[in-house]
């Protein structure tokens, strides 16, 4: 089988693919998503097994799930959603077939394995470091239990904006600010890390979506807006006037702005209905949030400047 986590697994991958050969991506998630694209793209036939209920389910809620799974089908994915991989038999060469918890049964020329990652902590255990489940837990300056370990990315539960606790926000973009700050640290230069919150933005078969935060409220102290435009959903979750969640699929216009208010906790009580409109801008903010915007600037690259120069450092 194959993973599909990097380059190394992209190219052994290609390897094996020809036009017209049958793959199973087991998994509905991010990667197993952009695998089965790549796939489609050369000629694989694909089906996708997600033992939840829809694609994409730690990303997307039903109805944007439902928009790109429309969308995958009509690029000739086959989507198998609510059901398991409970064994494989393997065949001669990368075939082989595999039997669902349904009772049925799938042929393959090539097998995807996309069902999730943990981290590798067993010689954080070992060494006797505080932990949480399978993460490292840091302080505000990413050190760990042991005052001479530090720990960033992946492994590292460290400061959650939105919950205000210890998370592994596994993404790319924060495990490298992360990096920049256990060093910084590790060097003497004390310095805490703003923490970060989960956001995950793809596109498929030519439909873009983003997702931060909170998408599926968990009870009803949440306030949701949203809007439903032909080939667009926009979708905002609040709480105490404050941006709590985003979602937007098909039209990601003012994605930026959205997040920068979400990450800064700014109340939206003045402008909360413009969010979900397909326009929204910065002009929409009030003109004193705006103001103070343009006169903070941008201060450079490094600790005390803004996030979004840490995120992006060429916009500085």
């Amino acid at each position: 089988y194959f993973t599909f986590t990097s380059w190394d697994d992209a190219r052994e991958l290609m390897k094996w693919v020809r036009p017209g050969k049958r793959a199973l991506v087991m998994g509905a998630g991010l990667i197993g998503m952009k695998a089965s694209e790549a796939l489609q793209a050369r000629g694989v036939r694909v089906t996708v097994v997600e033992k939840m209920e829809r694609i994409l389910p730690a990303t997307l809620d039903e109805y944007a799930s439902g928009m790109v799974a429309e969308r995958c089908v009509a690029h000739g994915l086959e989507l198998l959603t609510g059901r398991s991989v409970l064994s494989v038999e393997p065949e001669k060469g990368m075939g082989g077939k595999a039997f669902l918890d349904d009772g049925s049964e799938l042929a393959y020329d090539l097998l995807v394995v996309a069902v999730g990652m943990r981290p590798r902590s067993e010689l954080a255990v070992e060494a006797g470091l505080r932990c949480s489940g399978d993460a490292v837990l840091v302080d505000e300056h990413l050190r760990t239990s042991h005052p001479s370990i530090f720990a960033a990315g992946d492994l590292a539960a460290a400061h959650d904006l939105l919950s205000g606790r210890p998370a592994v926000n596994a993404l790319w973009p924060l495990a490298a600010l992360q990096g920049k700050f256990a060093g910084w640290n590790m060097a003497g230069r004390k310095v805490a890390y703003p923490g970060g919150n989960p956001m995950n933005s793809v596109e498929l078969f030519g439909m873009p979506v983003l997702s931060a935060g909170v998408v599926d409220p968990p009870d009803g102290s949440y306030r949701v807006l949203a809007r439903k435009t032909d080939g667009g959903y926009r979708k905002v979750v609040l709480k105490d006037d404050r941006l709590v969640g985003l979602l937007l699929a098909g039209d990601i216009e003012g994605a930026g702005l959205l997040t920068a208010l979400l990450r800064e906790g700014v109340s939206v009580r003045g402008f909360l209905t413009y969010l979900v409109e397909p326009g929204f801008g910065f002009s929409h903010l009030p003109p004193r949030w705006r103001k103070e915007r343009m006169r903070e600037g941008c201060r450079g690259w490094g600790p005390g400047a803004p996030q979004a120069c840490w995120e992006v450092p060429q916009k500085c």
